[in-house]
């Protein structure tokens, strides 16, 4: 038995870029996954493993995809952004039969459902426009 044979998933950390601008729309944003859907797709069909995301996330900036592993990046504070950029993953991934599901990069504990980050730059989507794109994603795939 190889190694692979011993994996039920392959886990991607999958902060790809998408874009090369900021405001991209969610079509350009779906777009921009088609090069690595294809790359990851491949995976799935030469391992005959499903696809985890073993981590993935968006900062609340302008031009949140298009270096989203960046955490340094300097930008307008931009909700719709990261909104978008999840709205474009699950567009592009969660029909998928090979797609196992993913980790979000980062949700806090210590973040109240009444707490205010409007000013937020950071990776949370909680109590941002993100948030209510998961939930109905989530919602939708049970």
């Amino acid at each position: 038995m190889q190694f692979w044979d011993r994996l039920d998933y392959l886990g991607v950390h999958a902060y790809f870029p998408l874009t090369d601008r900021q405001d991209a729309s969610v079509a350009e944003l779906e777009r921009g996954w088609r090069t690595h859907l294809a790359t990851i797709e491949s995976l799935c069909a030469r391992w005959n493993r499903p696809i985890l995301f073993t981590e993935i996330g968006y900062r609340s900036i302008a031009g949140a995809a298009v270096q989203p592993w960046n955490f340094t990046v300097r930008a307008a504070v931009d909700m719709q952004e990261q909104a978008d950029a999840y709205e474009a993953l699950f567009r592009t991934f969660w029909g998928q039969d090979w797609f196992a599901g993913l980790f979000l990069w980062e949700w806090d504990a210590d973040i109240g459902a009444d707490e205010n980050l409007t000013g937020d730059d950071d990776y949370t989507p909680q109590t941002k426009p993100a948030q209510q794109v998961l939930a109905r994603w989530f919602e939708v795939g049970t």
